[in-house]
């Protein structure tokens, strides 16, 4: 993302994206490569092109009318986008999370570096009528811009720089370099957003109360200083979206994992792959994730003579409350039951 007119280098600005990918409100967020996939709607035949492409070199994304892709923007800060924003065509994001599958990925102490990603899904209705459009992606920090052409249909995309070219001059359906004629199936990881999650951020404090923890301000929202009350915990849905859905025609499961104990909190079984004209397929929080807490807005505690205020939303000081693991995973396919060709490498998504 660019949002100075100077940019460290070499080492410098490598160790200092290492730094913000490792904090929780990053001061830089700047977008390198990015990905293209066909969602749903016409042109399923006409694919994108797999491997990763130049963010500061792209072009201008042609989207036919009807037709719905996703675009997935990698960069260290990348998972921190707040929004996406467009005229007279559909944006919204559908996931994010952090990645060590990406082009060049260095090694640091024993491991591949991670990096973070966000997925904005575009698609361009018939009432959105023709030409340039842009999609705005905004992070707290600055923005991005995805610039689109919304054309007739899937003829104008034969020779789009994203799409795979076409080879042989015959007429009828054309051959895509790449692809057999019915396709191969894409299996994406889908969390719907906007997420809000009880796990705590920070370590407990220890009051003259008892143990609390801060949670998401989302919380405390409209609620009286220093009084606990019952709040409802908004649902956690997750699941998994397919490109060309129907090529993943026999059984897979999604599963929803906690990566810090290595345990799986609930698994969704697709048993005939996804059904009839339904590429994305969700669910609804995991078994035993709480509905409602109990938290207080800028509690008081006496200490000695005075009382001590403090600022933020947490848990009911001195309850034993059930909150949402530090970090979660969704994970598609993991048996790789599905062919997904070229595609194998993004079936997971952690936020």
């Amino acid at each position: 993302m660019t949002i100075a007119s100077s940019r460290p280098s070499g080492l410098v600005r490598f160790a200092t994206s290492v730094l913000f990918s490792a904090v929780s409100a990053p001061v830089l967020a700047e977008i390198d490569t990015f990905t293209l996939d066909h969602l749903s709607g016409p042109c399923s035949s006409t694919a994108f092109k797999t491997a990763h492409m130049n963010w500061a070199g792209r072009d201008r994304i042609r989207i036919a009318s009807g037709e719905r892709i996703a675009v997935r923007l990698y960069g260290h800060g990348a998972d921190f986008a707040q929004d996406a924003l467009g005229s007279n065509i559909h944006e919204w994001i559908t996931g994010r999370g952090s990645t060590t599958n990406y082009p060049g990925a260095p090694i640091m102490f024993g491991g591949k570096v991670s990096k973070g990603y966000v997925v904005v899904a575009v698609k361009a209705e018939p009432s959105d009528g023709l030409g340039n459009r842009r999609v705005t992606v905004k992070w707290l920090t600055g923005n991005e811009r995805i610039n689109l052409k919304i054309v007739a249909d899937c003829s104008d995309l034969a020779n789009a720089v994203h799409r795979t070219a076409v080879v042989g001059g015959y007429g009828g359906n054309p051959l895509i370099r790449g692809t057999s004629p019915t396709g191969t199936s894409n299996l994406l990881p889908a969390l719907a957003t906007p997420v809000v999650l009880t796990r705590p951020l920070g370590p407990e404090l220890v009051t003259t109360g008892g143990g609390m923890s801060r949670v998401d301000s989302f919380f405390c929202s409209g609620l009286t200083s220093n009084k606990v009350a019952t709040v409802t915990v908004p649902s956690l849905t997750w699941g998994v979206s397919g490109v060309n859905p129907e090529a993943a025609n026999a059984q897979f499961d999604v599963q929803l994992i906690d990566p810090k104990s290595n345990s799986t909190l609930d698994t969704l079984t697709l048993a005939l792959g996804f059904p009839p004209n339904t590429p994305l397929v969700q669910r609804d929080n995991y078994p035993g994730r709480s509905t409602s807490i109990r938290v207080i807005l800028n509690p008081r505690f006496q200490v000695g003579t005075a009382q001590n205020t403090v600022v933020g939303c947490f848990t009911e000081p001195g309850s034993s409350q059930a909150l949402d693991p530090l970090e979660l995973l969704i994970r598609v396919d993991p048996g790789e039951l599905i062919d997904e060709g070229a595609r194998e490498h993004d079936n997971e998504l952690s936020f």
